[in-house]
């Protein structure tokens, strides 16, 4: 495919300078030991497996993550000026953490700030002396792009690249498979009961999501019984304040706050229960991929697996080796049909399917999450949003907007009288 950007600029009488200055930055992320992130993390992590996603006379389109971007920016701009590069400019760049280094209004480099005790913790692999994010991370952000459709109006929103995305998750389960040893409880779900009126015009996700995507819901009077892996009850509210002060004040339970991490998980507040723990998140100004159920005369929404998706990867990534290093009485067997693993403890026996692969990621979490007929991860994407919004988005040609997979709208609840 013709990169007319590349053409366009590799016959400018500025191209050699462009070039050395790339070669400037190359050296200046490896010095700093800064990370690369997004598509050029990709094309080098696959590159160490012989693929690619890039040509290889490609202009390099640095992005990069930095625990002092700013400072980092104006550093390159320094060493840039210092080697007689001339019209240095630096500029914010689309996104607000972020920095763009140029040279004659060309970027050379994309710098996004990101606090250093995350810096410190991401996972991150070598490539030519350069510290790539893994490739497991970028998937977070990639089902979170199904997830948000409306996310990056300026773009024409999220769902312009899902073809894209698609093909990338499928190239990082290609050539780095999700581990066949891993971990599993050593129990079965517990059962917990939720109000009704806790749930209603919100948007229920994470683990008190999963029930639902296997329609294993109960109702008795005026709960839902769920069983959950963890007693924690995510919530989107598009109008968080107001739901957090209801709850505070339903039971009588001081809210704990916590700041959006990055671009990848908003707002949030914490408010323990005698029971289990909700987490109210804020979503006031977005619209998340959700179906909407009615129970009762209550209407709340089931949020997009791909949601929930991205925050069990987020919890694998951050959290999953830690536990990997605790957990003990663990064995794998192969499954008679040789077309699963699964996992063996002492009480769970649990294959997995994820996204057409046959492996076991380490967490049960993943575990029962299984799209065996899944074309592409687009399909799994239900139709209506959270909060609704009155548009019609048709995704053309093979990207299944609505699913008969996922078509959950309307499935028989069963209720106990």
């Amino acid at each position: 495919m013709i990169n007319y950007d590349d053409v366009l600029i590799k016959n400018d009488p500025l191209y050699p300078d462009l070039m050395k200055a790339f070669n400037i930055v190359k050296d200046f992320i490896i010095d700093n030991k800064l990370i690369i992130v997004g598509g050029m993390a990709l094309d080098y992590a696959l590159k160490l497996k012989g693929s690619g996603i890039y040509d290889e006379n490609e202009l390099p389109d640095y992005d990069l993550l930095s625990p002092d971007s700013y400072q980092d920016s104006i550093k390159l701009g320094i060493e840039l000026c210092k080697s007689k590069m001339e019209n240095v400019s630096i500029i914010r760049g689309y996104h607000i953490p972020t920095t763009r280094v140029r040279v004659e209004n060309v970027g050379v480099a994309d710098l996004s700030y990101c606090p250093k005790s995350v810096y410190d913790e991401l996972n991150t692999i070598m490539y030519e002396g350069f510290r790539l994010i893994h490739p497991y991370y970028q998937l977070i952000d990639q089902h979170n792009a199904f997830a948000y459709p409306y996310r990056k109006p300026q773009w024409g929103g999220n769902v312009n690249v899902w073809k894209k995305y698609d093909e990338r998750i499928k190239l990082v389960l290609e050539f780095f498979p999700l581990p066949n040893k891993g971990l599993c409880d050593d129990t079965f779900p517990k059962e917990y009961r939720i109000k009704i009126a806790d749930v209603a015009g919100l948007c229920i996700a994470g683990y008190s999501a999963h029930p639902f995507y296997y329609n294993e819901v109960d109702v008795d009077g005026n709960e839902l019984i769920l069983k959950m892996f963890k007693d924690e009850v995510i919530l989107f509210s598009n109008t968080f304040s107001e739901t957090v002060k209801s709850f505070e004040k339903k039971y009588k339970s001081k809210a704990v706050f916590y700041n959006a991490y990055l671009s990848k998980f908003p707002k949030s507040a914490k408010i323990k229960t005698p029971d289990y723990t909700f987490i109210i998140m804020e979503n006031d100004t977005d619209y998340v991929s959700a179906t909407t159920y009615k129970i009762k005369n209550n209407e709340f929404c089931i949020i997009s697996v791909n949601w929930t998706l991205s925050y069990y990867l987020f919890i694998e990534e951050f959290y999953g080796y830690k536990l990997l290093q605790t957990s003990r009485g663990i064995k794998m067997l192969d499954d008679e049909d040789a077309n699963k693993i699964v996992c063996i403890s002492e009480n769970v026996a649990t294959p997995i399917t994820y996204y057409g692969v046959n492996n076991l990621h380490p967490s049960l979490i993943f575990s029962r999450l299984q799209f065996e007929n899944t074309a592409n991860v687009a399909s799994l994407v239900p139709k209506n949003l959270y909060p609704k919004l009155e548009t019609n988005c048709d995704v053309s040609g093979e990207f299944l907007y609505d699913s008969e997979y996922y078509k959950i709208d309307g499935k028989k609840i069963n209720s106990n009288k």
